[in-house]
């Protein structure tokens, strides 16, 4: 077997950063968080920095112009859902 450094160290930076982010679910609820809330953040935070991730790595071809508006209208819905859902949780 022969690994590249380079996948080698992405993958341990994200095996560390999927820890830090168990490890925040679980202060979350620590701290009385519902899971309403709590996983609405979860799933609306992930797909953001997901997309984040990925543009800042491989940027568009044809730059910000050519990133439809479908996909900037998906982040922005996912972060008011997540925001909205936390500001008006469940049994509030």
């Amino acid at each position: 077997w022969s690994f590249p450094a380079k996948g080698v160290v992405w993958s341990t930076v994200a095996g560390l950063v999927g820890a830090i982010g168990a490890f925040c679910v679980l202060l979350a609820f620590g701290a009385k968080g519902t899971p309403a809330v709590v996983m609405s953040i979860i799933f609306a935070g992930a797909p953001i920095v997901n997309a984040s991730v990925a543009i800042a790595m491989h940027p568009p071809a044809g730059g910000w112009g050519s990133v439809r508006w479908q996909f900037i209208a998906g982040i922005l819905l996912a972060a008011v859902g997540g925001c909205l859902v936390t500001l008006y949780r469940p049994g509030s």
